[in-house]
């Protein structure tokens, strides 16, 4: 059950992150965040 919670945490985080480094590399965030969500 922990490994499944820590589990669930990491693809989270790996998913907040990605989103956070395309916002920063982008100058419009909400053009390229659209295209993640897909």
């Amino acid at each position: 059950m922990l490994l499944e919670q820590n589990d669930e945490w990491a693809v989270q985080r790996a998913r907040y992150m990605t989103l956070e480094t395309i916002s920063q590399m982008s100058d419009d965030p909400l053009i390229s965040l659209p295209a993640v969500a897909r």
